[in-house]
């Protein structure tokens, strides 16, 4: 499992890279551009590669990483909703463990309740 610090420090690195539209050139470089304020396109140098798979695999990786990410949180979100109802609403289940360390090295996420799973397997069926 995938703890929010790690999906949290994905997030900034993700928000923090250079906006705009990529352009590979055959050399290997690739450049972002972008909108000016004064309309004109600017465009700056972002990486450079020897190796067109790991070209393909950068600019793929830079469109799909924003979107996976917002997906992840959605999916997240959406099973916590299913938890919230599965145990109507209480602010702590009677499945949860009190021992963090014993649930986290369980695999389990000691924040979300844990008497929904087979509510969210039907859901997610």
């Amino acid at each position: 499992m995938i703890d929010k610090a790690k999906l949290a420090e994905w997030r900034r690195r993700t928000d923090a890279a250079t906006e705009g539209e990529l352009t590979v050139y055959a050399d290997g470089e690739v450049y972002a551009s972008a909108a000016r304020s004064d309309g004109m396109q600017e465009s700056e140098r972002i990486a450079a590669f020897d190796d067109v798979d790991d070209i393909r695999f950068f600019v793929a990786a830079s469109v799909a990483m924003p979107a996976l990410l917002d997906e992840v949180e959605r999916l997240r979100t959406a099973l916590e909703q299913l938890a919230n109802e599965a145990c109507a609403g209480d602010a702590i289940c009677s499945t949860m463990e009190p021992d963090r360390d014993v649930v986290i090295a369980n695999g389990v996420d000691p924040d979300v309740c844990q008497c929904f799973v087979s509510t969210a397997k039907e859901a997610l069926r």
